[in-house]
């Protein structure tokens, strides 16, 4: 697919994130919404990512890394909410688990020590941040590392 193909087969509205499909003069909504949440177009008889198919409709090119979805949306394919990052940058902007229990990114329950534990990954590593007797205190540490080591530097093609 390239995107003179793209721009025969669709349209794009950056604004709203909708693709339609040309067909005469009338535009049919293209895409279903997977399993996972994301939003699926079948072109030429295979399938694509719509959020990796904008950036061939906008620049010309697939995009070289991971594409994140800024606000976690993920059938939300505006050009505003899509940014290509490192791996590394694309696990930071993860929702929080299910299975967290304090409803905070990046701090767990230490039952042995009756504290709570703040943590944060950096390049697939995992650094300590401290235990805290205040859950309170625990974000604000997490909050703290975020800042220092999660800068977003967006590599999106221009």
């Amino acid at each position: 697919m390239n995107q003179d193909r793209l721009k025969e087969l669709l349209y794009y509205c950056p604004k709203t994130g909708q693709f339609k499909h040309l067909r005469g003069r009338q535009r049919v909504d293209a895409g279903t919404i997977s399993s996972r949440g994301y939003v699926q177009l079948w072109l030429d008889g295979k399938r694509y990512s719509a959020h990796r198919v904008v950036f061939l409709y906008l620049y010309g090119e697939w995009p070289i890394g991971p594409i994140d979805h800024i606000n976690n949306t993920r059938h939300d394919n505006r050009e505003v909410n899509l940014r290509v990052v490192t791996g590394s940058q694309n696990q930071q902007n993860k929702r929080i688990g299910k299975n967290n229990s304090s409803g905070h990114k990046g701090i767990s329950w230490d039952k042995s020590r009756a504290k709570w534990c703040a943590a944060i990954y950096v390049e697939s590593k995992c650094k300590h941040l401290g235990r805290y007797k205040e859950i309170a205190d625990a974000v604000a540490a997490y909050r703290a590392a975020a800042a220092q080591y999660h800068t977003h530097n967006p590599l999106a093609q221009t």
